[in-house]
């Protein structure tokens, strides 16, 4: 892995199963990036190292975060800020915080609506209603997946639409709702209605 497609890239999640000699390649992006000026994607650059590091060494995650912080705040990018809040409410929900996670997800998902930017906001929510969920707050997360799921119908991303109805399945459910989740996968508008999602 290059150190160009560290940060030319780096708007991209990384695959997990990276070489362990990736470190030498980002620290040649950031120095790229930070000579360039290039504050926000640095702040990306260093989001993803913290992804990555995340279930290997959380002091390298912390040190990670806290340089994302420094340089999207820098970059005084709206859109940068909105995706690391969303970078931050994984990391908390990696970790097994999602009190913390929801917080951000909340946030992110405030932002991208502020931008107009939708596609990221419904992302920022399916990921709320996820950390809402492993939370045990049943309720509160059917009602973020009955808003997101409209929401990608919309879109017409049928993939999110259909990972959404897994999700919402997988709730404590009362009656039919729970029944017939393998032909949502595949029919995720008939399905939708089923469950009372229009």
């Amino acid at each position: 892995m290059t150190s160009s497609i560290w940060l030319y890239r780096a708007d991209s999640r990384f695959p997990a199963g990276l070489a362990e000699d990736w470190q030498p390649a980002a620290e040649e992006a950031r120095a790229i990036a930070a000579g360039l000026g290039d504050w926000g994607r640095l702040g990306r650059l260093e989001s993803e190292v913290a992804m990555i590091e995340v279930r290997r060494d959380p002091a390298s995650t912390e040190e990670a975060l806290r340089r994302a912080v420094a340089a999207a705040e820098r970059s005084g990018n709206p859109q940068e800020l909105a995706y690391l809040n969303q970078v931050r409410g994984r990391l908390a929900s990696m970790a097994g915080r999602p009190a913390e996670a929801q917080g951000f997800f909340r946030a992110a998902y405030a932002q991208f609506e502020s931008l107009g930017d939708h596609r990221f906001a419904l992302s920022a929510q399916s990921e709320l209603g996820h950390a809402l969920r492993r939370e045990g707050r049943a309720d509160e997360a059917e009602a973020e997946y009955r808003a997101s799921i409209r929401g990608w119908q919309r879109t017409g991303n049928r993939g999110a639409v259909a990972n959404q109805l897994e999700s919402f399945r997988s709730l404590p459910r009362r009656g039919a709702t729970q029944s017939g989740g393998h032909a949502c996968l595949e029919r995720p508008r008939p399905c939708a209605r089923q469950s009372g999602l229009r």
